[in-house]
């Protein structure tokens, strides 16, 4: 298999991957906390009538607050990554890249719906396909990793079954 990190270990690699996804959720976190905390102590007022679509206060703030707890869980499967990417347990990275993946093709059908109802701008559609990509380059990178783990496991077993039955 082809290394998707180059120049460092899978390892690392994993690790780098798991920050960088608790660093983009902290300020996700933040940013869904400020917009939250300005609708509710009076930002902006609605430029239309009520119930008018995206510039309703209300329909805006659960938005925000569904990205809110969108972050917090991303901050919580990126937390899981990185604990299994150093400890190189396998059960949390299965389960992070599981999960994941469900995520991706929730994405892949989210995206769908929204091209064929025509519920976004251009720039909604790269910034959603940007981040398909990524989290394509994050699947095959955590898979390379569980990959590289079994295979030294499978070595390591491999070696102790061969000098137990050879000191017999």
């Amino acid at each position: 298999m082809i290394s998707p990190c180059c120049g460092s270990s899978l390892q690392q690699g994993t690790k780098f991957l798991a920050m960088f996804s608790m660093m983009l959720s902290v300020a996700g976190m933040g940013i869904s906390s400020i917009i939250l905390f300005s609708l509710l102590v009076g930002g902006p007022k609605s430029r239309g009538e009520p119930g008018e679509g995206e510039d309703d206060p209300t329909s805006i703030g659960i938005k925000y607050f569904i990205a809110l707890l969108t972050f917090i869980f991303n901050l919580f499967l990126a937390i899981l990554l990185f604990i299994g990417a150093e400890q190189k347990n396998l059960r949390l990275c299965y389960v992070w890249f599981k999960v994941t993946i469900f995520l991706f093709c929730l994405d892949l059908v989210l995206l769908g719906f929204s091209i064929y109802l025509d519920l976004a701008g251009i720039e909604d559609y790269v910034v959603n396909i940007s981040g398909i990509f990524y989290s394509l380059y994050e699947l095959w990178v955590v898979f390379a990793f569980t990959t590289e783990i079994k295979s030294q496991k499978e070595t390591i077993s491999g070696c102790h079954t061969i000098s137990t039955s050879m000191t017999v």
